[in-house]
């Protein structure tokens, strides 16, 4: 008789400045988003939890990936990670973060529709109001 291994479910939540765009690493060094809005979850294996192979199975490569699945854009800086239930690790430039419980509620909006409601601010802003977005050059080769 085989031994199952038990399902770890893991929870993506996409990071935002308050005003809507995605963190910058050049704007905020530490990447630690303002907002991180849930975007979707799933159950993976023990070797699913490792952080560079969910990292690579939320990246659009070759249209398998969660993210994809999901409709969702791709992990990317700023973002954070939950395995299980309290386990929270923030994508940096290169590598990952743990971040406590306490940090993760005083950033974590549940509403989909708030932060939508922030980025149709942004959104409305005429070019010339608008901050500059930084460009992110995130190769996932250097996340180790």
């Amino acid at each position: 008789m085989s031994k199952e291994s038990a399902a770890t479910k893991v929870t993506i939540y996409h990071g935002y400045e308050s005003d809507g765009r995605m963190v910058s690493p050049l704007e905020n060094n530490s990447a630690l988003p303002t907002i991180a809005v849930k975007a979707y979850s799933y159950e993976t294996d023990q070797a699913g939890i490792d952080l560079d192979v969910i990292y690579r199975m939320n990246n659009a490569v070759d249209g398998r990936e969660y993210n994809v699945l999901n409709e969702a854009r791709s992990l990317s800086i700023g973002d954070v990670i939950e395995i299980g239930v309290g386990e929270f690790h923030l994508v940096g430039s290169v590598g990952f973060s743990q971040i406590s419980q306490d940090l993760f509620d005083s950033i974590l909006l549940i509403s989909k529709e708030a932060r939508k409601d922030r980025f149709e601010n942004f959104q409305a802003l005429t070019d010339e109001d608008r901050p500059p977005q930084a460009a992110i050059d995130f190769d996932n080769t250097d996340h180790n």
